[in-house]
């Protein structure tokens, strides 16, 4: 117990405050803070004394000597005045009384010792009961077992102290005993590091023993800059405790106690020090910290040695913090405290004793700046220290002297002053009277300090000198830091009161049409008060302004932001301002982003219905109304009615809308104004109101809705956008959609005009302009003149005719003349301006194209490097051109369109055929329109508002915050009752070549929609909320529409399924599906459910040319749910999509009418992909439904994931799944293979007629044309070439006829198909689709060869990237997906980009370029490399492609799957010294969970190689080159003499052709049959037929045809067929055609670096005398070893130092450090064995060489080594500095 508490426990805290109370325990006095052990009935005393008696003992007894701390003296006039002796007074102090509850007083005496630690931690939320938290420990001192607790438990402890022990006992169940006696006691000192709601720490101990003690002990490890808290446990150890105790207990005897351990421990109970041996008298809660610190070096106990004595200061007063006047000034009218004055600054300055007859001195004392040597002494002089000061140069270390010390003695001290501790000194009396640098060196290595390098000697007074000096050490060399530019904090925003956000409204709902939010009223008011909320919600109820958003980037590190931060942090963990809020979030959180529209009702948003208000304040709430009267903006008094009885009311009220108040600028009541009554009872109240506000009147001259320039919008039109009134709830969609357009087409004609006179492109300046300009007027007067000459000379002709001898010759000729004279001059000045306009606009239009290519970096989308070039192409003025006009075209029976009205009509009734149109006029369309929206409409509803779209949703999909809140209110009225406007639900129809047929005929075309981007906008906000649920429904095999899934994968799952049958020599077959119009055709009512009728599918059937029995079938499918019923979309949802299809229309350019359409999923909306898919899936289920039960389909196992150890056979334990085929919209692709051709031909057969009955009874017609629906037949196995005669031959009919229920299908037979922009061979081979690839680049290069490619004004980085961007992407398309076999077909793909490669570098065709140089030159990674890259990025969207990816099939590809494996080897050798992931097949999760969950990592990751792979590239042909010029320029000089090494060809790994005749060598087969042999004329005159067999024999090694030749004509005669064999092994054999061992043609390529070497290494170098010349300067390197980086101490520190005396004469020096050998013998130079090594290693690099090594060299470099480190060895050396 403290005397605090006792005091307390007497009730006397009201008296001991103006006395001075003190409470002994017999002759102790108990402290008033730390506690003290008290046993049960010890006796207190309390002395009560009079407070001035006490202060008068004090001054009496005071001594300015003393050292012990004074309690703060209290003012005489703070102490409140004694209550009068008897009078009674109620105590404040006095416990809550609680009936039933027996007092505190009563309760034992850990409880209540407790309770007075529960007050002052305990706090409550709200109405929550008050409550803190102790932390438990638990022991038992009877069972050894559980004398030790490691862990505590945390108990809440309430109100009620009489359940404390109870539950603080529960939280031990399972370690008590039954009747087992447990003690509580409070551990005192308590334990540090107890969190800000732990209140104590409580032990309790089962079976307490009298010869134990338990305490609670705290280990910290203390380094040197802070003690950390490592561990806290309850132990048990005898009563009577030994520090030797604790550390064995503890298990730290080897750290502390034995022999050359490295710690010191030290423990301390309270102010107690617990000492080896020296046993203290434990209790049971006793709190000890025991602390671990490492034990000091040599060093370290040197400068303890040196330390004196620390001494207290004396006559120090403390100073008490408590402020007891309350005003300040002369007179007391200033409130506040006396304001004190600035303290002066002080500094610290350490002292050393540099005599032995002065005491020990303080270790520093303080003194005030400036800073002195007299003010220091006089400090000393305070101690009674009397000596001499000098204070060095540092500031720091002042040196005391003895008062008699002088500057005459003999002797010279030095004081060693280290940079590292500037208030560290080292004093040396020298015995000479000057040392050197080496000797100062050497004695402070013999201090400790190694490595120490002298920086400056400084003399000082009384004979001493300074030394500063520095350790160096290694370190890692760092870069600068950057020092980083803070962006401006935001403007301070106004500050307003803000009222209360919610009140709810009057109106009792009863409306039948709702959206069910799902909380009630009570729920909102709790919501609201607890002051949460999202960004539209604040932005909604506040007023303008008082919600900001702005972006701030980058103020991490700013102490302003860093404050905020951590003020956050604490507020909200200990604060009480923030108080918890009673939500549960769960609920919540879906509605935050809805909850806006309470207040939003400039939106249009639904009226808000609610329960239960004051009749006033509803009133307000619900018309957004406000009284100025109750704002802080009203001034004065508020009363504005005086009762008779003199009782002021505020009745009277002026009301304005809440948007207004910001535009209140004064309120108050005139009381001056005279109302005329004889009883003054009422007053006026006034308001006054300003605004500004900007107005603008419509132009007399009314623009069109499209004159404003569209490049202008992104720049000014978000920045500038201006709100509008949006139409309320109730208005119609149409007036709705009519103010909105209206609305933005005023804004952009507004911030976005567009110019009517001025240049169109961005590189055309005001200088060009007006040489343009200059241009055209020469032009024009060139007409004029021309005109006038054209008029003088008919006139001349005409007057000579009239009156030939009459005639003015002479002005005529003259006028004439002139007029030639004009031409000539503005001829002349028209094709100068034209020449400097050219080359104006040229040199402007580099400048600016340089200008937008720097902004391109190698992430750019080549969408984006498209349009930012678009300005630099094309005419300028093809905007002006307007909309093309429709194609000629031929009518229904072949013949041309005679007028552009039999055009149009053509153009009408092809696409109205298509999507079943009718032509209607406007009239007629909108009545339907209005017809249909009444039907859509719904009175009873009760939709979840969680169902809708969000505004973050709409504002995502609009990119712009301001228009989506205007199109909210439309977006809801569409989602919820279906009313959309008619002007979106068509556009014009715009048909588009499809680059086949001829242009002539309609089938030539397809149609895009143009339509209301607005429209479109709303629709893809509808969709990305339903986009889960679609996703859900698709087959799995549909990859078309889902998130995330490439196009690349469909052909890759095609390509797969190809690779793994042929790997596994099976028959393999692949039906290719194209539909007829696809997306035109669909049948609304099969996706999307909504009416129909007998008429309408009559019809529709007509044109579909559909026969009765599809039709039977088409009706069974419109009698079953639809698409998006069986998806199960919400009702709601249903009805949006519905309403979204009905009443469409399009109109094609001229045309006056409408075509109202029925079917069709509207190809150009955002909805045309997902209707169409809707119903795919259904066509695919309904297949897969069908083809389960004949077992047809191809089954791989369903693996989770990629599998890189994967040996392609399957598990057939594990799950398998059928694969249909990869769908991708309406192209489809099913491969199948068989055991045996037959059978693969029977379910082809089977298959091709059930999809295709599936699809024409779903109204698709499918393509059974060339290069449409097509099959790929690859037969393999037993009977295969019978097969493929039958398939493939002469006979064969060319296709696969199928029997199925609608009819015969035929479906052509092909090698490849073109499937998503993808050639796929029937056997794998990829020639065909690399050769096309190569085609597309080329043409995509010559689009923009002069502008980017071949623009020498552009670099060549800046281009390389360019042609990455648009090249590579379209060359390498499908890439990834690859797995190239031959060797020839890497060739031709490796030579084609190279070939790109160099036309990029504007190489000639016939240029001699190793293909090193052409990616050296271009910065362009190898071909290969390019693939690896692809492959890399795209199995990290494999990966993030789930199950779409299919990965058992992909497992299974062993040649796709090994390629991926080199790949990434060949990643993890790039990237091995510079990142840390490893091999990654060692580790392969590492690997993958950086592409799955980091692919931005991942992608730099990639780059990172790339860029590696390019510069090791540059790096060889930059050293090969280098070797390969110096040997061509010794060459030139006729030293390089021949190379003596012999061709060697392995004849039997080299394929061989040639003519035998002739005897002549070919590279290759096609060299013999080309005739690109020489002796042509030889082969001519000896009958050598080269075209065929004749007397001309093609010879290849290791061809067998002969032998299968000679078996099918002799039949099984063994016999014969071993002597042919034998004899064609011997053909085949090149030893024995002597003309094929000759060494064939060779290519010039880049030879290696060990070619190189190896040719060096052979060739004789030749000394002819030549005379080279002299360097024209001196150079002196300096070698050496472990120096680093440059710094201070090392040899280039001395060398640059001594560099003036070693080298007068202008020798350059070079100091070249070499590091680093880690190696502890071969690495330490002070050894003599390892100088040898070295040198003699230096030696031997040159065994075969006639260089001779100078005998000098080697003492020299002896004399290097031993002089770069023998000074700082020791007094055995006895050099100096080189």
């Amino acid at each position: 117990m403290t005397a605090r508490s006792v005091i307390r426990q007497a009730d006397i805290q009201a008296r001991c405050s103006a006395r001075s109370c003190t409470v002994r325990k017999g002759a102790i006095s108990l402290d008033p803070v730390d506690p003290d052990h008290v046993d049960p009935g010890t006796n207190f005393v309390i002395f009560i004394r009079d407070q001035s008696l006490f202060a008068l003992s004090s001054n009496l007894e005071h001594d300015e000597a003393g050292l012990m701390q004074r309690l703060p003296e209290l003012a005489p006039g703070d102490a409140h005045e004694e209550a009068a002796e008897g009078a009674f007074a109620f105590n404040p102090n006095a416990p809550v009384f609680c009936p039933g509850q027996a007092p505190l007083n009563v309760q034992p005496e850990t409880i209540q010792e407790l309770h007075e630690h529960w007050s002052r931690t305990a706090f409550s939320w709200e109405a929550e009961s008050a409550s803190t938290s102790v932390l438990t420990w638990f022991v038992d001192q009877f069972h050894p077992h559980l004398r030790t607790c490691r862990q505590p438990r945390i108990v809440r402890l309430y109100e009620d102290f009489d359940t404390w022990e109870r539950t603080m006992r529960a939280a031990w169940n399972d370690l008590q005993l039954p009747g087992a006696p447990i003690l509580f006691h409070i551990v005192l000192p308590v334990p540090p590091h107890t969190g800000p709601e732990i209140a104590a720490h409580v032990l309790l101990v089962q079976n307490p023993q009298d010869a134990f003690s338990s305490s609670v002990i705290s280990v910290f490890e203390a380094n040197a800059a802070a003690a950390r808290l490592n561990c806290q446990l309850t132990i048990t150890t005898q009563e009577h405790l030994l520090l030797e105790h604790l550390i064995f207990g503890l298990g730290l005897e080897g750290r502390c106690l034995y022999p050359g351990a490295p710690s010191i421990c030290e423990a301390w109970i309270g102010t107690t020090t617990l000492r080896q041996g020296q046993p203290h008298p434990a209790r049971d809660g006793d709190g000890i910290i025991l602390q671990l610190r490492r034990r000091p070096n040599f060093q370290q106990q040197q400068a303890q040695r040196n330390e004196g004595v620390n001494l207290l200061q004396v006559g120090t007063q403390l100073r008490t913090r408590r402020e007891r006047r309350l005003t300040h000034g002369l007179v007391a009218h200033t409130h506040g405290p006396p304001q004190e004055a600035p303290e002066p600054s002080l500094r610290v300055v350490h002292l050393a004793r540099a005599s032995q007859d002065l005491p020990f001195l303080p270790s520093y004392v303080e003194v005030q700046e400036p800073l002195s040597q007299d003010k220091v002494r006089e400090e000393l002089q305070a101690f009674g220290i009397h000596c001499t000061v000098l204070l060095l140069s540092t500031e720091q270390v002042a040196l005391c002297l003895a008062s008699t010390a002088t500057a005459d003695s003999g002797q010279r001290h030095v004081a060693y002053l280290p940079q590292q501790e500037p208030w560290t000194v080292h004093l040396h009396t020298l015995t000479d009277s000057l040392m050197s640098e080496v000797e100062h060196m050497r004695h402070l290595y013999g201090l400790g300090y190694e490595k120490a390098v002298i920086l400056q000697e400084v003399q000082c007074e009384y004979n001493f000198s300074e030394i500063h000096f520095t350790e160096v050490s290694g370190a890692m060399q760092l870069k600068p830091p950057v020092t980083k530019v803070l962006p401006p904090w935001p403007a301070h925003q106004q500050q307003r009161q803000c009222a209360q956000m919610f009140y709810p409204s009057k109106h009792v709902d009863t409306s039948d049409c709702s959206l069910n939010c799902g909380v009630n009223e009570q729920d909102l008011l709790d919501f609201f008060n607890s002051s949460k909320g999202c960004a539209q919600l604040l932005e909604a109820a506040l007023a303008p302004g008082d919600f900001l958003l702005e972006h701030v980037p980058g103020h991490a590190g700013d102490p302003f932001n860093e404050f905020c931060d951590w003020g956050a942090k604490k507020e909200g963990s200990k604060g009480f301002y923030l108080k918890r809020p009673n939500l549960d979030f769960a609920n919540w959180r879906p509605l935050l982003p809805f909850l806006w529209m309470l207040f939003d009702i400039s939106a249009g948003m639904p009226p808000f219905h609610g329960t239960g208000t004051v009749l006033l304040r509803g009133f307000l709430n619900d018309m957004q109304l406000c009284a100025p009267i109750t704002s802080p903006v009203h001034d004065g008094t508020t009363c504005t009615w005086t009762s008779p009885t003199q009782e002021e009311f505020t009745i009277d009220y002026v009301l304005i809308p809440t948007t207004w108040m910001e535009c209140c600028a004064c309120s108050r009541v005139l009381a001056e104004f005279d109302l005329g009554n004889k009883v003054i009872d009422h007053a006026v109240h006034a308001i006054e109101l300003k605004w500004k506000k900007t107005c603008s009147m419509p132009s007399l001259t009314r623009l069109s809705k499209g004159d404003f320039d569209r490049t202008r919008i992104r720049q000014g039109l978000p920045k500038k956008f201006t709100h509008a009134p949006v139409a309320s709830w109730t208005t119609d969609v149409e007036s709705h959609l009519t103010g909105i357009n209206d609305h933005l087409h005023e804004q952009l004609r507004r911030h976005c005009p567009r110019l009517r006179q001025g240049p169109q492109r961005p590189y055309i300046d005001e200088t060009i302009w007006q040489r343009r300009q200059q241009k055209l007027d020469h032009k024009s007067q060139l007409k004029t003149i021309r005109h006038l000459l054209r008029r003088e000379t008919l006139a001349r002709i005409l007057a000579a005719w009239r009156t030939p001898t009459t005639w003015q010759q002479d002005q005529s000729y003259c006028f004439g003349t002139t007029l030639r004279i004009g031409i000539l001059k503005h001829g002349l000045g028209f094709r100068r301006q034209a020449v400097l306009l050219k080359d104006l606009i040229h040199k402007n239009k580099a400048a600016a194209l340089q200008e937008v290519l720097s902004h391109f970096t190698s992430s750019t989308a080549a969408s984006e490097i498209q349009q930012q070039l678009r300005p630099f192409m094309g005419p300028s003025s093809k905007l002006k051109q307007g909309m093309a006009p429709l194609p000629i075209i031929k009518d229904a029976h072949g013949k041309p369109c005679t007028s552009h009205t039999a055009t149009l009509n053509r153009w009408i009734e092809f696409f109205s055929e298509m999507e079943g149109g009718e032509r209607v006029d406007e009239t007629t369309q909108r009545m339907l329109w209005r017809n249909n929206l009444e039907s859509l409409r719904s009175f009873i509803l009760d939709i979840p508002i969680t169902e809708m779209p969000s505004l973050v949703e709409l504002e995502q999909t609009c990119r712009q915050v301001e228009v989506a809140r205007q199109l909210y209110s439309l977006l809801l009225k569409i989602a919820i009752q279906g009313q959309e406007p008619l002007e979106h639900k068509g556009g014009y129809l715009i048909p588009i070549w499809k680059g086949k047929l001829s242009k002539d005929c309609c089938q030539a075309f397809r149609s895009i929609l143009i339509s209301s981007m607005v429209g479109k906008t709303l629709h893809k906000s509808l969709r990305t909320k339903q986009t889960s649920l679609y996703q859900s429904y698709l087959h799995p095999q549909q990859l078309g529409g889902r998130k995330g899934i490439s196009v690349v994968l469909c052909g890759h799952l095609v390509r797969a399924c190809l690779r793994v049958f042929a790997a596994r020599n099976q028959p393999t077959a692949v039906i290719f599906i194209d539909l007829q119009e696809a997306f035109y055709r669909v049948v609304r009512p099969l996706a999307i459910a909504g009416p129909w009728s007998d008429e309408l599918i009559a019809t529709m059937a007509k044109r579909l040319h559909l026969d009765q029995n599809i039709l039977h079938d088409l009706y069974a499918h419109l009698a079953e749910p639809s698409a998006i019923e069986q998806a199960q979309l919400t009702e709601v949802a249903q009805k949006a999509i519905q309403a979204l299809h009905q009443d469409t229309f399009f109109a094609l350019p001229g045309q006056d009418d409408r075509v109202r359409t029925t079917h069709g999923s509207r190809p150009g909306d955002s909805y045309a992909d997902v209707v169409f898919g809707y119903l795919m899936s259904r066509v695919l289920k309904s297949f897969a439904a069908a083809m389960e039960h004949a077992n047809i389909l191809t089954t791989f196992p369903e693996d989770p994931s990629i599998d890189l150890h994967s040996k392609g056979f399957d598990d057939a334990a594990q799950q398998s799944q059928t694969l249909l085929g990869p769908c991708w919209m309406d192209d489809l692709a099913i491969p199948l293979t068989a055991k045996t051709n037959e059978e693969l031909h029977q379910n082809l057969c089977s298959a091709t007629s059930s999809i295709l009955d599936t699809l024409r009874s779903h109204a698709m017609t499918p393509k059974l044309g060339k290069g449409k629906t097509e099959i790929l037949f690859k037969p393999r196995g037993a009977k295969t070439q019978a097969f493929r005669k039958q398939l493939f031959g002469p006979q064969s009919p060319g296709c696969i006829t199928a029997l199925g229920e609608y009819g015969i299908y035929k479906v052509n037979l092909v090698n490849s198909y073109l499937h998503l922009g993808g050639l796929t061979h029937y056997t794998g081979d990829l020639r065909r689709e690399i050769r096309r690839r190569i085609a597309i680049a080329h043409q995509s290069f010559n689009k923009h060869r002069k502008l980017i490619y071949q623009n020498g004004s552009l670099s060549m980085s800046r281009r390389s990237e360019i042609f990455s961007s648009l090249i590579l992407s379209r060359l390498l398309y499908g890439a990834e997906t690859w797995c190239i076999q031959d060797r020839k077909t890497k060739e031709y793909l490796h030579c084609a980009i190279i070939k790109l490669f160099k036309r990029l570098l504007r190489c000639p065709a016939d240029a001699h370029i190793s293909d090193e140089e052409v990616l050296h030159r271009a910065t362009l990674p190898a071909p290969a490399v390019l693939l690896r890259v692809k492959r890399l990025s795209y199995l990290s969207s494999l990966l993030n492609s789930g199950t779409s990816a299919h990965w058992g099939l992909l497992n299974q590809d062993q040649a796709w799957l090994d390629l991926v494996r080199d790949d990434l080897q060949w990643m993890g050798d790039q990237l091995a010294n510079s990142c840390g992931l490893g091999n990654p097949f060692k580790h392969t999760e590492r690997w993958l969970e950086i592409m799955r969950f980091h692919r931005g990592y991942w992608k730099r990751l990639i780059r990172r190689a790339r860029e590696h792979s390019i510069l090791l590239t540059s790096r060889h042909f930059t050293c090969v080159a280098a070797h390969l010029r110096i040997r061509n320029r010794l060459q030139e000089q006729h030293v390089w003499g021949p190379t003596d090494k012999k061709a060697s060809f392995a004849s039997s790994s080299i394929e061989s052709f040639g003519c035998m005749l002739c005897g002549l060598r070919c590279e290759t087969l096609a060299g013999c049959i080309s005739n690109q042999h020489l002796d042509m004329d030889r082969c001519k005159t000896l009958n050598c037929t080269h075209h065929g067999m004749g007397d001309f024999l093609l010879y290849k090694q290791k061809d067998h045809f002969l032998l299968q030749y000679a078996r099918a004509e002799i039949g099984h005669d063994e016999r014969t067929l071993n002597l042919i064999q034998q004899s064609i092994d011997r053909l085949c054999d090149v030893a024995t055609w002597p003309f094929l061992q000759s060494p064939p043609r060779q290519t010039e390529t880049l030879p290696t670096l060990s070619e190189i070497e190896q040719e060096f290494t052979q060739t004789v170098v030749r000394n002819q005398g030549v005379e080279f010349p002299r360097p024209r300067s001196k150079e002196r390197i300096f070698l050496h070893v472990f120096s680093g980086r440059r710094r201070a101490g090392d040899l280039q520190f001395y060398m640059e130092q001594l560099f003036d005396q070693l080298c007068p004469d202008g020798t350059t020096l070079c100091v070249v450090s070499v590091d680093r050998v880690i190696n502890q013998q071969w690495g330490n130079v002070r050894l003599q064995s390892t100088q040898e090594f070295w040198i003699n290693g230096v030696l031997s690099d040159h065994p075969s060489s006639d260089v001779t090594m100078d005998p000098d060299f080697l003492s020299m470099c002896r004399a290097m080594i031993s002089r770069t480190f023998g000074t700082i060895i020791g007094p055995d050396y006895g050099g100096d500095v080189p």
